[in-house]
């Protein structure tokens, strides 16, 4: 299920009368999915995060619309940093590369 879906799903749990609460990540609503085709495959690979980046389409039309909306609640962080030495043991193996970014620190400056 893309993140789309999702805040579709929990709109309409919400309408059903079902307690639901969603939220979003600071950083989804300012970063896209450009930044995995940065040609410094360094740059590129400290991005690499689960959820991943989206599109900027999606970014406006459901990241930011559902917290318009109340649909989405609020806002957390996952924070999960990894050095560039640890994210590049996936050079070779994007797999390998360590999932997680920083966050915590720029979480107020982006909202």
């Amino acid at each position: 299920m893309c993140r789309q879906d999702a805040v579709d799903v929990i709109a309409k749990a919400s309408k059903d009368g079902l307690r639901v609460f969603g939220k979003v990540l600071p950083r989804h609503l300012v970063i896209d999915e450009s930044v995995y085709r940065n040609p410094d495959w360094t740059r590129a690979a400290a991005h690499v995060r689960s959820p991943p980046f989206r599109t900027s389409e999606h970014r406006e039309a459901t990241l930011w619309r559902g917290l318009q909306s109340g649909q989405l609640h609020t806002t957390a962080t996952d924070y999960c940093v990894f050095c560039a030495s640890q994210k590049a043991m996936g050079r070779e193996d994007s797999i390998r590369i360590r999932n997680g970014c920083g966050s915590v620190e720029d979480r107020m400056e982006v909202l």
